[in-house]
């Protein structure tokens, strides 16, 4: 089964401009991405090259233009994807936070939907348990580990500055 390397928020009563709007900004960079199933509306799970390289290029393109992102929200590369059982996560959450330095600040990032097995806060704290980083800073860190859960999945990312794209097309 393939499976998506790059999530993409969206306004889910406009899921045919949010789509259009993709391939624009991916053709726009010359390149291309392969829409998979969503089981949840308001998210596109997209397959393309590089998608940390492709969220930056696109950070870079909304700091010039930013109404070029009127239907698309927040892009999230994922690196791996595991069962949303909490066993499951912890060893993944453990397996990212070995490539955070000791010296790097980080943070986790967390959304869930259709997965009520947990609270929000105490998923947080069961996953940052398997962080053996000292260095945490919420408001800038070096490093995120981004964690979306949707329904029995979780996809996981080590992200930087600028791996992640919150667009706002109200500027």
């Amino acid at each position: 089964m393939i499976k998506a390397n790059l999530l993409i928020t969206h306004d889910p009563a406009h899921l045919k401009r949010a789509k259009e709007e993709v391939t624009t900004l991916l053709e726009s960079l010359g390149t291309k991405g392969r829409f998979l199933k969503s089981e949840v509306g308001g998210i596109l799970k997209l397959r393309t090259t590089n998608p940390k390289e492709v969220v930056k290029s696109l950070v870079n393109l909304y700091k010039k233009k930013p109404k070029s992102f009127v239907s698309t929200c927040r892009w999230i590369p994922i690196d791996k994807w595991c069962r949303s059982e909490l066993g499951s996560m912890k060893r993944t959450t453990k397996k990212f936070s070995n490539d955070i330095k000791d010296n790097e600040s980080w943070k986790m990032d967390l959304e869930k939907r259709h997965y009520d097995k947990h609270h929000t806060t105490e998923l947080i704290s069961e996953l940052t348990k398997s962080v053996d980083k000292m260095k945490v800073n919420l408001s800038k860190p070096k490093k995120v580990i981004k964690v979306e859960v949707i329904g029995k999945q979780a996809g996981f990312s080590l992200l930087s500055k600028n791996e992640m794209l919150r667009a706002s097309s109200k500027k």
